[in-house]
C-alpha cells in the first residue's frame, strides 16, 4: 500500500500521516470493549506501521552514501529494537510498577506517540503538506494554471492565506516559504517555513537551489521575481496567473 500511494517517488509524507493514526489506534485499543473490536485494531495498527516504517526503510536505502549504506542500515535495525525494548519496559512500568489497566497503558502510549506525531509532522512538514495536497486538497478543492509555475523557483504569492500556500505544496514538494516577519528571530515550529526580516531579505535567497515562496499578505514586493496571485472564483475554484 506505501508503495502504491508513493508511485514514482518516496512518500516520507506518509510516515507522518501513519504516525497519528497509529497514536489514535493506540487509544482506541485502550478503551476497546469487544473481541472484534480489538482485532480490528490490531489489524489497522499493523497497517500503519508497515506505512510508517516502508518510506522511512526506502529513504535509507536509496540516499545512503554508498560506501556508509550498510552501517545506515544496520543503525537504523539497531534503533527499532531499541524502540521494541524500550516499548517493553514502558508497558512493565505501566502494567506492574504503577498498577495501571492494560487499556490505561495503551492510552497513554497512544498520547505519547501523538506527541512524537506531531513532531515529525512539523519537522517533514514540507513533504505532509505535499502528500495531502496532492491526495487529499486536490480532490476538494480544483485549481487551474498550476501548470504555468512548472520550473519557477523563486516567486512571490500575493494576497497569501495558509490554504494558496498548501495548494502551492502540491506542486513543490520542497518548497520553502519565507515570511516577513519582524520577528525574524522567532523560529516557526514547521520546518518549510521561516520568517525573514523584511521582503528585501528574500533578495538573499534568489542564489539559493530549490524552490523558494516569498508569502505576501499585504506587502510590496520590491524585487525582481514573478509574482504569483491564486484567486478565488468559486466555493471550491481557484485560479493561478503569473506576473
Amino acid at each position: 500500500t506505501a508503495g502504491r500511494i508513493s508511485k514514482a517517488r518516496i512518500e516520507l509524507g506518509l510516515t507522518c500521516i501513519s504516525g497519528i493514526l497509529i497514536a489514535l489506534f493506540f487509544v482506541l485499543l485502550g478503551l476497546s470493549q469487544s473481541l472484534t473490536g480489538t482485532i480490528i485494531i490490531l489489524f489497522f495498527l499493523g497497517f500503519c506501521g508497515g506505512c510508517f516504517v516502508v518510506p522511512f526503510d526506502s529513504f535509507i536505502q536509496i540516499f545512503s552514501p554508498e560506501g556508509e549504506r550498510g552501517h545506515a542500515i544496520a543503525a537504523t535495525n539497531f534503533l527499532s529494537f531499541c524502540g521494541v525494548l524500550l516499548a517493553s519496559f514502558a508497558l512493565f512500568l505501566f502494567n506492574q510498577a504503577l498498577g495501571f489497566q492494560a487499556g490505561t497503558s495503551f492510552v497513554i502510549m497512544g498520547i505519547t506517540t501523538l506527541f512524537f506525531a506531531l513532531y515529525t509532522v512539523l519537522r517533514l512538514s514540507d513533504l505532509f503538506l505535499s502528500l495531502t495536497g496532492r491526495t487529499l486538497l486536490s480532490h476538494l478543492v480544483k485549481l487551474e494554471g498550476s501548470e504555468e509555475i512548472q520550473g519557477t523557483y523563486h516567486f512571490a504569492l500575493q494576497e497569501a492565506s495558509l490554504l494558496k500556500i498548501w495548494l502551492l505544496y502540491a506542486l513543490f514538494p520542497n518548497m520553502k516559504v519565507l515570511v516577513p516577519d519582524k520577528r525574524s528571530w522567532l523560529k516557526y515550529p514547521c520546518e518549510s517555513i521561516s520568517p525573514i526580516p523584511s521582503v528585501e531579505a528574500f533578495d538573499e535567497y534568489l542564489k539559493e537551489e530549490g524552490v523558494y515562496c516569498l508569502y505576501l499578505r499585504g506587502e510590496k514586493a520590491a524585487i525582481d521575481v514573478p509574482l504569483v496571485n491564486i484567486a478565488k472564483r468559486g466555493p471550491r475554484h481557484y485560479t493561478l496567473s503569473i506576473q
